[in-house]
């Protein structure tokens, strides 16, 4: 073989989901009984599309190619992923000395991520989705990040992505994705222009890997935030697709209360109940003897009169909570109320013991 023949690629067998103009247009939900159903989230509209854009003011030539160090491109490929096959139409013959600093995140696809040491989750999702065939949809811990409920572990870079495809087809074998099939089981919605499983269905997909207290901080968010009740999620968990860890899943769902506000507090509640301490009121609002708000409290024993007040860390680095926590405490000691405080150190598996024994001694009004 000719050297100039070896700068051309051969034909690719499978047509990629770029080769359907993912750019140009959204990408309709690949199956599923309810179709697509687009993520409404004004708080993050324009800050993504399912594909990059430059975040700032490109200095431009009178060819049209923005000029970045080094090197120009043209104003379609900066700031956002695209094909080395792209390239090659754009820039023939020069795409790979052009190309030669900017960021691989999988084969077949090239980005420049100025200013970025390594991108977020979306980002790399919305890069590998061009070499990704038509038909598929990140599913299990990639598709909840996308969908941004709760994961176990912050994203760290060089996670691999979970993408799914239907049954039968030729599994995605790439270096940056863990490939599963049975995508035809399960019904999709449309994030960022990215196909991802429907959180119910992604919630079934992980009752068998999470523990029970990361499925219920998953199952607390997802009712909170999707339009379904704690009714209709069980129905769907008992009545859908089979899974294996069906019996698991519904237990999750039992135990799910969307008045948590927060992944840690429906961890800690799990925690204090498999402990046998009764089930407190979350985030329940207490008053003074005139019918007054006083303050609304994480984890409440009424009859007990104790409470239970989990504190992130800022807490501690916001001076102006720091303060208005303190000040709220007096408050509801003064109306003869218990307050213990925890923090994420008391929800370590080697500390809950202690902290439950501690919350038991204040419900039965001992001394810890």
């Amino acid at each position: 073989m000719g050297r100039s023949d070896r700068t051309h690629p051969r034909p690719r067998k499978v047509r990629t989901w770029a080769d359907h103009g993912a750019a140009e247009r959204p990408i309709p939900a690949p199956c599923g009984r309810e179709g697509g159903i687009p993520v409404d989230n004004p708080r993050r509209a324009g800050a993504r599309t399912g594909i990059l854009v430059s975040s700032g003011a490109e200095p431009t030539s009178s060819a049209g190619e923005v000029v970045v160090p080094g090197r120009k491109l043209p104003a379609e490929l900066v700031g956002r992923p695209f094909t080395v096959a792209r390239a090659e139409v754009l820039l023939p013959g020069q795409h790979r000395v052009r190309m030669r600093s900017l960021a691989i995140p999988t084969s077949g696809v090239r980005v420049d991520w100025p200013g970025r040491a390594a991108p977020g989750v979306a980002e790399l999702a919305a890069a590998v989705a061009l070499a990704l065939p038509r038909t598929f949809a990140y599913s299990h811990e990639t598709a909840a990040r996308l969908l941004e409920l709760p994961v176990p572990a912050p994203w760290t870079p060089g996670e691999r992505l979970h993408v799914m495809t239907p049954t039968g087809a030729t599994r995605v074998q790439r270096s940056a994705v863990l490939a599963h099939g049975g995508l035809e089981r399960r019904t999709t919605v449309v994030v960022d222009g990215m196909p991802v499983v429907h959180p119910v269905d992604t919630f079934c997909d992980l009752a068998g890997q999470w523990r029970l207290a990361d499925l219920v901080a998953y199952a607390d968010a997802m009712i909170r935030r999707w339009p379904t009740t704690h009714e209709g999620l069980a129905d769907r968990v008992a009545h859908g697709r089979p899974t294996r860890h069906r019996a698991r899943a519904a237990h999750a769902i039992g135990l799910a209360r969307p008045e948590a506000a927060s992944p840690m507090e429906s961890r800690a509640r799990v925690a204090f109940v498999a402990a046998g301490l009764l089930e407190p009121e979350l985030n329940a609002r207490i008053l003074d003897e005139a019918g007054q708000w006083v303050a609304t409290c994480d984890f409440v024993w009424r009859a007990a009169r104790v409470i239970v007040e989990y504190e992130g860390d800022h807490h501690r680095t916001d001076r102006r909570q720091w303060q208005s926590d303190i000040a709220r405490i007096r408050m509801l000691e003064a109306l003869g109320w218990r307050v213990l405080r925890i923090t994420a150190t008391d929800l370590r598996a080697g500390r809950v013991p202690a902290t439950v024994a501690l919350i038991a001694a204040a419900l039965a009004g001992t001394a810890a």
